[in-house]
């Protein structure tokens, strides 16, 4: 008996830090196994709101620009370094949760409008176990990159794309200075 209840107690802890981070119903109970109806309740205490419903999206749908894919490359990465080879077999919260402070110090803008907030960082975890969205290798650079199957962008290396943006802006510019 007292197992269960350490148990849950553990579970709803971690239930708690999931909701701090204001991560939807659906994916806490995923990683509790806590009833969706007790996990609503702690959110709308913790925020004083209800969660957010409606369908979880695919992380195909961060992939809209070549920036997104880079930031969403980078969390990628980040978590991969942390978890290994078993974020291909298992979702865990806690490489979760240090994957994503890492990403907001490198990206502190992550907190605003821009960047990824802890749900979309679930997405993508979610979706890197599944396969729905995996590292390639770039054959120019060498960097791995992620793609997501039905990305709204072709399943191109982002960081030669703004290397070659880069070139052209530099280009452009040595133009107007030998012509000035």
């Amino acid at each position: 008996m007292a197992l269960t209840s350490l148990l849950r107690h553990e579970r709803r802890a971690l239930a708690m830090k999931l909701v701090d981070r204001e991560l939807r119903t659906s994916p806490v109970h995923a990683l509790t196994g806590l009833p969706e109806p007790e996990i609503r309740s702690l959110y709308k205490m913790k925020h004083d709101r209800s969660p957010p419903s409606g369908p979880m999206p695919s992380s195909s749908s961060f992939f809209t620009s070549r920036r997104n894919q880079a930031e969403v490359t980078l969390f990628g990465a980040l978590y991969r370094h942390l978890g290994g080879q078993k974020i291909h077999r298992h979702l865990s919260a806690d490489i979760l949760m240090k994957a994503h402070d890492l990403y907001r110090d490198i990206y502190p803008e992550a907190g605003s409008r821009k960047g990824l907030n802890f749900t979309d960082a679930w997405v993508i975890a979610r979706d890197l176990k599944s396969g729905a969205t995996r590292f390639v290798p770039c054959r120019q650079c060498g960097l791995d990159y992620l793609i997501a199957d039905e990305a709204d962008i072709p399943p191109n290396c982002p960081f030669c794309f703004f290397r070659r943006l880069r070139k052209q802006k530099v280009g452009r510019t040595s133009d107007r200075a030998l012509s000035a």
